[in-house]
C-alpha cells in the first residue's frame, strides 16, 4: 500500500509540473505576441504622422511649408524610414512610406500615399512644402 501511494503521489506531482510548464509556455507566447503587436502599432503610429503631414500639405494652398518631427527611436528600438516614389515602385499611382525595425523581430509597415510626393523622410526634424501639385519632403529643389 505504501508503494502505491508513493507512485500515485509521483504521478500527481509530475502531472502538476507538466501543467505548470504548459501554463508558463502559453503565458510566454501571449506576452511575445502582445509585444509584437505593440511594436507593429508603433510603426503604424509613425507612419500615420508622416501620412497626415503629407495629406495636410496636399489640401493646403500652393506655397505651404511646415516643419514636423518624427521620433528617433521607438521604445529604444532603432527603425528605418523610407519614402518610395511612385516612379521607383513602377505603379505610377501612389508612393509609399515604408517603416521597418532593424532588430528581431523584424517588422515592416507600408503606407500608401499620393503619387506626387518626393524627397526623403528623416527621423527627427522634417520639412514639407507644396509647390504646385507636388509635395516635397526635405528637398531644396521641388519638381
Amino acid at each position: 500500500m505504501k508503494g502505491q501511494a508513493t507512485i500515485e503521489s509521483a504521478i500527481i506531482i509530475s502531472m502538476m509540473f507538466i501543467i505548470l510548464v504548459l501554463f508558463f509556455l502559453t503565458l510566454s507566447n501571449r506576452l511575445a505576441a502582445t509585444h509584437e503587436r505593440r511594436s507593429a502599432e508603433l510603426l503604424q503610429d509613425v507612419s500615420f504622422i508622416a501620412f497626415s503631414e503629407i495629406e495636410l500639405a496636399m489640401r493646403a494652398e500652393d506655397g505651404y511649408t511646415r516643419d514636423f518631427s518624427l521620433v528617433k527611436s521607438l521604445r529604444g528600438r532603432d527603425y528605418n524610414l523610407t519614402l518610395i516614389n511612385a516612379s521607383d515602385i513602377g505603379t505610377g499611382n501612389f508612393s509609399e512610406i515604408k517603416i521597418e525595425y532593424f532588430e528581431e523581430p523584424k517588422l515592416t509597415y507600408v503606407q500608401a500615399v499620393r503619387r506626387n510626393v518626393s524627397g526623403v523622410l528623416n527621423k527627427g526634424m522634417n520639412h514639407i512644402e507644396k509647390r504646385g501639385h507636388f509635395i516635397c519632403l526635405n528637398r531644396g529643389e521641388c519638381p
